[in-house]
């Protein structure tokens, strides 16, 4: 078993020795390491034989959100990658679950919440605008690294509806990345 499917950017590997390419899941597999990585309270490991992931959670309150929120298959064409999470048995709404899920991930910067024009509450949650960078040996970068923002990530990771909406925020901290022309 590969921990976090991450092993050879780890070891500092040379990439011209490296020529295989990653699959589907293995990039989505270092994509869900990456996205986690800054939280202390989770691992990631990642099996290529099944393909597998599973997600280790220390708190029990945010095992239950993750278990809730992230689907319990992925499929890549006719691969079916098993994404584990251990599970407790809540019940709450979806902004509740990714409150507790990302309580202490400092990928996420805020939580609005704001009444559409029908009444109805709809949570934006604003991940912090960082590009993520991590390595990944497929044609998309031929130096071997990936980069993505954790807003895209999420999307591809976490089942929302319409009452969650997922999103990059504008500035880091008090200094904003730019103005509207």
């Amino acid at each position: 078993m590969q921990s976090g499917g991450c092993a050879a950017a780890d070891e500092g590997s040379d990439m011209a020795e490296n020529v295989g390419l990653a699959s589907p899941w293995m990039t989505f597999a270092r994509e869900v390491h990456e996205f986690f990585r800054r939280d202390p309270e989770v691992e990631v490991d990642f099996d290529n034989d099944g393909p597998e992931l599973t997600i280790r959670v220390a708190n029990a309150s945010k095992a239950d959100a993750l278990s809730r929120l992230i689907p319990a298959e992925k499929t890549f064409g006719n691969v079916i990658m098993r994404v584990t999470v251990v599970p407790a048995n809540e019940d709450d709404s979806k902004e509740a679950l990714f409150r507790r899920a990302f309580a202490g991930n400092d990928a996420v910067e805020d939580f609005v919440t704001l009444q559409d024009m029908f009444g109805s509450e709809i949570t934006y949650i604003e991940f912090i605008p960082m590009v993520v960078h991590y390595y990944n040996d497929n044609i998309g970068d031929l130096n071997g690294y990936n980069h993505t923002l954790y807003e895209t990530i999420a999307k591809e990771l976490f089942e929302t509806d319409a009452s969650v909406r997922l999103c990059t925020g504008l500035s880091v901290g008090d200094a904003p990345l730019g103005e509207w022309p």
